[in-house]
């Protein structure tokens, strides 16, 4: 979401649709309310990846 909340500034019900569909492409939705230091390696890996701009 943050990329998105950079361009934008302020999250509208499409940013948040689209993380939570990224996130759960991902893998990790059952953990996404979580701190990174809560979370396995691989999943802070997926978010990483759920994060970046290209997906």
């Amino acid at each position: 979401m943050m990329p998105l909340l950079v361009d934008r500034g302020f999250a509208n019900p499409v940013i948040v649709k689209r993380t939570k569909d990224l996130v759960a492409r991902v893998g990790v939705a059952k953990v996404a309310e979580n701190l990174a230091t809560n979370m396995s390696g691989g999943q802070q890996q997926r978010f990483v990846i759920a994060r970046s701009p290209g997906t």
